[in-house]
């Protein structure tokens, strides 16, 4: 995907495969009810409708794409860890630092980079107690603790 054209890389015209896509649709399009068969499994009503929806981080920004006015960063975290810039500058990716360009909930390119910070948390806390007290994390950055290399690669 070329964010900044909004249309599909030129690797899906190069290798033949735009007539295999889906149409793009926006995330707030109702694509219809659940099938017959979701719905009897599930118990939900059968007219409960799709939305083409979003990614979660995606939901995490999209209060305050209709609320802020840009430029400002939202961090938004999990098992990834993902920054993002909305109204930032189109910049040169960079594999090395997992920078990417996403597209919000609108269409718009944003800017981003991401870690598996959530990830790396597992890891290292891994069979501990996960509760700590604000004098603890206070503790910890008075320290500048910083674990380098990352834990988690890729």
């Amino acid at each position: 995907w070329n964010p900044w054209t909004s249309d599909y890389s030129s690797l899906v015209d190069r290798m033949g495969w735009r007539r295999l896509m889906a149409p793009v649709r926006p995330a707030k399009d109702r694509l219809g009810p659940i099938l017959p068969a979701i719905a009897q499994r599930t118990g939900l009503a059968p007219q409960t409708p799709v939305f083409c929806g979003l990614h979660d981080s995606n939901a995490s920004l999209l209060p305050h794409l209709l609320s802020d006015a840009p430029p400002f960063s939202v961090v938004s975290t999990g098992t990834w860890v993902v920054s993002i810039a909305v109204g930032g500058r189109k910049v040169e990716l960079d594999a090395a630092r997992d920078t990417l360009v996403n597209v919000n909930a609108l269409g718009d390119p944003v800017p981003s980079a991401r870690f598996m910070g959530g990830r790396e948390f597992s890891l290292l806390t891994e069979g501990q107690p996960q509760e700590w007290s604000d004098d603890d994390v206070t503790a910890v950055l008075a320290r500048q603790v910083l674990l380098l290399p990352s834990t988690q690669q890729g």
